[in-house]
């Protein structure tokens, strides 16, 4: 598969201007699991922790104007430790053996993955929704069944689905409130039997000629990542028309006469793996897009394994 870039993109005509030139690319995102934001899971509680780091990113922004905050809300299936298989641990291959309920119909999935002890006999605990286990004989890791497989890399064969898209001047708690619009309409009208709901929070970094208002630049890589995926819970045909007009106006008052966007996390693993009903998944997405003219061209759009 090769993958261009956006020295490669540089010569293509359409995009030789004598206007800005916008490269943007994803600088750093944060995956957390929706259920995580509003309640605790078997102990572990993270909403302080979520807060924090909504915090941490509201301070970042402010500190580094070439940074913008833009958040998707996703949807991966659902699945949950089986109840019915206690996990075993091999200490001759280190690794972990257990099995997963898929979805609504709970699909058994068996999956080895290493994890980090050094026992060759650690204790196990588990529920449906987490788990732990000793790595050494003072300390126990604990975790979700999503934590455990994002920050273990464990391929399980799903990507992430994006059902909205939005940007922030300044992120805080009232993003992952569940009367947020976005949000909202996606736990409403997307099967929490079939699949787990997640946030994403991004941090953007925007390269560019000049330094124009903070809202219109957010505003107009919001548009452009929106045109690009097409989220189910904020494009229509009518919505794609408001969308050209803002993104004309925004690309005309901004003088930027082209965007470039890379959305590839720093995690090489499949939870940052995006899709959604107009693009196919993929670990990395890039594309150019003319305000002008709402034309769209993919560099570089990977397409892996289904969602």
């Amino acid at each position: 598969m090769q993958h261009g870039t956006f020295a490669e993109s540089a010569d293509i005509p359409a995009y030789r201007s004598t206007g800005a030139e916008w490269q943007v690319r994803l600088l750093q995102s944060k995956c957390y699991w929706h259920d995580q934001t509003e309640d605790v899971i078997d102990t572990i509680d993270r909403r302080d922790e979520i807060a924090a780091e909504l915090l941490r990113m509201k301070q970042v922004v402010a500190e580094h104007h070439d940074l913008r905050f833009v958040y998707f809300i996703c949807s991966r299936r659902r699945v949950r430790f089986s109840p019915s298989y206690l996990p075993q641990y091999s200490s001759v291959t280190r690794q972990l053996t257990y099995y997963l309920e898929v979805g609504a119909d709970k699909e058994l999935m068996k999956v080895t993955a290493p994890i980090r002890t050094i026992l060759d006999e650690p204790k196990i605990r588990f529920t449906e929704r987490a788990l732990a286990y000793q790595q050494d004989s003072k300390r126990n890791i604990l975790g979700s069944v999503h934590e455990f497989h994002h920050y273990n890399a464990v391929g399980l064969g799903f990507a992430s689905k994006v059902h909205y898209i939005g940007f922030s001047e300044s992120p805080s708690r009232e993003v992952i409130q569940s009367t947020h619009g976005g949000l909202a309409a996606t736990l409403r009208n997307v099967s929490r039997a079939e699949n787990d709901i997640f946030h994403y929070y991004n941090l953007f970094e925007v390269a560019h000629a000049a330094r124009e208002s903070t809202r219109d630049e957010g505003q107009i890589l919001e548009d452009a990542l929106v045109y690009y995926f097409k989220p189910d819970q904020q494009f229509c045909q009518q919505n794609a028309v408001d969308l050209k007009a803002r993104l004309a106006a925004l690309g005309r008052d901004l003088e930027v006469d082209s965007v470039g966007v890379k959305v590839q996390s720093e995690y090489q693993n499949e939870y940052f793996r995006f899709f959604s009903t107009a693009v196919s998944a993929a670990n990395a997405h890039e594309f150019w897009l003319d305000p002008a003219t709402a034309e769209m061209t993919a560099v570089a759009a990977g397409s892996d394994d289904p969602g």
